[in-house]
């Protein structure tokens, strides 16, 4: 699952930063570099909540939460299964003695007592949450006229209102410490929906609105809140979406492949470690004036950054 989801000349040099102490990019506090650097109040690694997605964890979130961890981050990673294994390769690459720094919760976010569980979780462990990253759902793709209530009622159980709950527990803790970091991965559908996408894009849209609102609220206690949203990534969910997309259509999955290629300048899909680079860049001191915005990571002409209630096109 790792390897199919990391490149091994990735895998390899993060492997190698992790042991030799070298760090890609330092994330404040946790970074060996900026530990030397820092005074002694930046020594504290920083805890992670992470959400893998809820059944594909070899995408996206598994990609950021190792680029993390090699930066000396302790994670907590939350999802319904393949946490166990999601995190042995997370603990491979480092040595055994981090191997605790890495705690797998499996639980079910669409449900209403799950954050705290988790929140609680993390807090017992470490004592402090310090960066919080939501990257969760899987909602159907298909025909308008095919979808059910429950297919709108899931996506928005187990997206807007599962990241709405995480922000909300974990931001209560980030408050006492006036320093916090939140990054939504929500999705390029918010903005450009798709016909056969509506259960999800009109969650991506909500998540939107709310990670904008949300922001000016937490701002005043330095805690950033920001959001991702990728066009089409190379995992599993990508092909799964494409199979309901080609079965709403009646046509075949190679074409809607190649049909989503065409409509990407740079004719490939994003890697996920690609969405793991710009959590990186979002979650360190490099965009510290950053919050409330929103990223688009997809390799089209026409992203948009909206930040501090403006919207820019370019």
């Amino acid at each position: 699952m790792g390897s199919a989801n990391t490149d091994p000349e990735l895998r390899q040099w993060l492997r190698w930063a992790s042991e030799s102490g070298s760090t890609p990019l330092l994330v404040r506090p946790v970074a060996k570099a900026a530990r030397m650097a820092c005074s002694s109040d930046y020594a504290l690694l920083r805890p992670l909540l992470v959400e893998l997605r809820r059944r594909y964890p070899e995408g996206i979130g598994l990609a950021w939460a190792e680029a993390l961890f090699c930066e000396g981050v302790s994670v907590v990673i939350v999802g319904v299964d393949k946490l166990d294994h999601a995190a042995e390769v997370i603990r491979q690459l480092a040595d055994k003695s981090r191997a605790d720094e890495v705690i797998p919760i499996t639980c079910d976010l669409s449900r209403g007592e799950s954050a705290k569980l988790v929140v609680e979780t993390a807090m017992k462990r470490f004592g402090r949450i310090d960066i919080l990253v939501n990257c969760a759902g899987a909602a159907r793709a298909g025909d308008f006229f095919d979808l059910t209530d429950d297919d709108y009622l899931s996506a928005w159980a187990l997206k807007c209102l599962g990241y709405i709950r995480m922000v909300r527990e974990a931001a209560r803790t980030m408050i006492s410490n006036r320093d916090g970091q939140i990054v939504n991965i929500i999705g390029a559908g918010g903005g450009m929906p798709a016909a056969t996408f509506l259960a999800r894009s009109n969650v991506n849209a909500g998540l939107i609105n709310f990670t904008r609102g949300v922001s000016k609220e937490l701002a005043r206690y330095n805690i950033r809140t920001d959001a991702i949203s990728p066009g089409s990534v190379s995992t599993e969910l990508a092909n799964r979406l494409a199979e309901q997309t080609a079965e709403a259509g009646g046509t075949r999955v190679d074409e809607v492949k190649a049909a989503t290629l065409r409509d990407i300048p740079m004719g490939r899909l994003i890697y996920p470690t690609e969405v793991a680079n710009m959590v990186l860049f979002l979650v360190s001191d490099l965009s510290a004036s950053m919050t409330g915005a929103e990223v688009l990571v997809d390799g089209w002409g026409k992203t948009r950054v909206f930040e501090s209630g403006r919207s820019m096109q370019a």
